[in-house]
């Protein structure tokens, strides 16, 4: 079996889980099994998994209670008895009918550890194509590219677990899983532990899953205020791999990653589309979070590269949302994408 697809299951829309089973049900290789981890879902859902099992004789399903997104990856895992494994979201799908068959084809070429493929959003075409080759990349940038949540092109992303192939026998040995104590950013710290290994690296040219960028409910865009806990404890567990050896991050990067979970906290928290908290609530958490999240010093200190002004405008964000849009703005490093969402920044000042 050269494949192993983990499909994590959690009370997915059945119009969305529909979609990501017709496209394995249709795949024309049999070189692959389908390990569907139902993730404590409801019974409906849980129900068609089983009936999805029955119809597909490449799938196994397997039940537990609700352990995250990193629990139900990790249970695959544990199941999995192909030689690569890849990682599907149960609101995604396959490009087509030949999607495995081009997975496995590639897997077999040469032993790499870690295959790059590609993919699109909801339908297939690719607006931005990552011309040049992953492979040529320094571990260091890589792992720099995941802590600022970076893209090579919209098709390329390397932070995240999906649209990859991992040889197992590498996982295994490596004693690499995903940290269940994360409820978000679970796939940057499965990767940084993945290129922390210095593994053989191939980037495949081949569009094979689609994004579904259209799932309201998805973990990625669901309001939830317990993203301050979940986000400040990515932080502190890359924090306190760099203190034990385990990772060899640059002082910027880990100052750059502080920032950037600041800015995801509030988008994700206090400025959050579903958030329905009065505004006058918003912004007085908001202010203390921010004079608290801005007071630590060994990010800012005065020996670093990290300028004085750069935390006074920083600690400017706990009076004025307006200068907080700004500064951010300003900064290069943040990729167009974020800035985009600025726009909320610069409403909700209004509004309040």
């Amino acid at each position: 079996m050269t494949i192993s697809m983990i499909i994590p299951v959690y009370n997915v829309e059945k119009r969305y889980l529909d979609k990501c089973f017709i496209s394995l049900s249709e795949q024309s290789s049999n070189d692959v099994e389908y390990i569907i981890v139902d993730d404590g879902s409801e019974e409906e859902t849980a129900s068609y998994c089983d009936m999805f099992e029955k119809k597909e004789h490449r799938a196994k399903v397997i039940h537990q209670k609700n352990l995250g997104l990193a629990g139900a990856r990790n249970t695959g895992l544990k199941h999995a008895t192909g030689e690569y494994v890849v990682f599907l979201d149960s609101d995604d799908w396959l490009i087509n009918n030949e999607t495995v068959s081009k997975i496995a084809d590639e897997c077999k070429k040469d032993k790499y550890d870690v295959l790059f493929f590609e993919h699109c959003y909801n339908q297939p075409v690719i607006e931005k194509k990552f011309q040049g080759d992953i492979s040529s990349y320094s571990y260091d940038q890589l792992m720099s590219i995941i802590i600022r949540k970076d893209s090579l092109g919209t098709n390329i992303q390397i932070a995240s677990a999906w649209a990859k192939a991992f040889r197992r026998d590498f996982l295994c040995s490596n004693n690499i899983l995903f940290d269940e104590k994360l409820r978000r950013t679970q796939d940057r710290v499965f990767m940084i532990d993945v290129l922390n290994k210095e593994p053989q690296i191939c980037n495949c040219k081949i569009v094979v899953m689609c994004f579904n960028t259209d799932n309201e409910n998805s973990l990625s865009r669901k309001y939830d205020e317990r993203n301050i806990g979940y986000l400040s404890l990515f932080y502190k567990e890359v924090e306190r791999r760099c203190l034990t050896g385990s990772y060899n991050l640059a002082k910027q990067d880990l100052r750059y990653l502080y920032l950037m979970i600041y800015f995801e906290i509030c988008m994700h928290t206090f400025f959050h589309e579903n958030n329905k908290d009065a505004l006058y609530k918003r912004k007085e958490e908001y202010c203390i979070f921010t004079k608290s999240y801005m007071n630590k010093s060994d990010v800012f200190d005065d020996n670093n590269e990290f300028k004085w002004t750069e935390k006074k405008a920083l600690t400017y964000i706990s009076k004025n949302n307006y200068g907080f849009a700004f500064y951010i703005l300003s900064v290069e490093a943040i990729n167009d994408r974020i800035k985009k969402r600025i726009k909320k920044l610069l409403a909700f000042s209004k509004a309040s």
